[in-house]
């Protein structure tokens, strides 16, 4: 508290009020200058406390970073996670798909019989083309997801994409397979159209052959094929040889020379996709054995 002595008045003052101001002037300004140095002290206090404090925030955990950039890392974060976490349901959703497809035992090829990629949109091959258009569209969606040029993101969506395309891969090779069935099913009864149509099929087929490196086997019998999921393609592929040997006694060929001659052929083809996948089961049965 201010303890300068009050104002004193001279006995001219009550008629020279100019004369009284300066002094309740002088007063207040000293004790407004007094109280302005206090306040500038206090605050270069003050100041002084919130540099401190400053300072000593930038030793602070990382969950409290001074560094103004530095919350754009936390963004970066969340979108490598969501990228994660899309690409996993793109998974998960793909794994859906194709267990609950089945497919069909037959398609429609009508309108264009001769190219074997063009199916007509009707009934009988509604759920065909349902599945391809499922699998197109998590195609789409997985090339939207941005991988932000992190090594993990990038692999994964390399592995995603790689599932999606094997899953379209079998879909292909199953239509083809199917289109074979109905130009054979629905070629005239000339027997020489019939076995060159089947002939083609054979051929055709055979280069679409799955030679994996494994294979499981039975126990209970030797070089023998297990009935299992890892087996499934390729023994298929024997199936399909055998459906091909049952089209080829269709055909009758008796008494025409040319026809006959033309039926080994086929035949001959046959034997030599059936004998190159014994030869490669027997390969891959015996580099297991000498593994063991």
């Amino acid at each position: 508290m201010d303890q300068s002595p009050p104002p004193s008045y001279s006995s001219h003052s009550p008629k020279s009020p100019s004369t009284r101001a300066p002094s309740i002037i002088s007063a207040r300004s000293s004790s407004t200058r007094s109280n302005k140095s206090s306040t500038t002290s206090s605050s270069k206090a003050s100041l002084a406390s919130k540099v401190k404090g400053l300072a000593g925030h930038r030793k602070s955990p990382p969950d409290y970073p001074s560094d103004p950039v530095n919350p754009s890392l936390f963004d970066d974060t969340a979108d490598i996670r969501a990228s994660s976490a899309a690409m996993q349901d793109i998974l998960a959703d793909l794994m859906i798909s194709v267990k609950n497809f089945q497919c069909p035992s037959e398609l429609d090829f009508s309108p264009g019989a001769e190219n074997p990629m063009l199916l007509v949109n009707n009934q009988t091959n509604e759920s065909f083309i349902g599945q391809l258009c499922n699998l197109n569209e998590l195609r789409l969606q997985l090339s939207s997801v941005r991988a932000y040029g992190v090594v993990e993101l990038i692999d994964m969506k390399k592995r995603v994409q790689m599932s999606i395309d094997r899953v379209l891969q079998k879909m292909q090779e199953r239509q083809l397979e199917l289109h074979e069935q109905y130009m054979i099913s629905h070629t005239q009864d000339d027997a020489a159209t019939v076995l060159e149509t089947l002939y083609t099929s054979v051929r055709a087929s055979a280069k679409r052959f799955w030679y994996p490196d494994e294979l499981e086997f039975s126990h209970e019998a030797k070089n023998t094929l297990a009935e299992t999921g890892k087996n499934r393609r390729f023994i298929a592929q024997f199936d399909r040889i055998n459906k091909f040997k049952a089209e080829l006694n269709k055909v009758d060929v008796r008494g025409d020379p040319e026809l006959e001659a033309q039926h080994k052929v086929v035949s001959m083809a046959i034997g030599e996709c059936y004998q190159s996948l014994k030869a490669h089961q027997r390969k891959v049965y015996e580099n297991l054995k000498v593994s063991v």
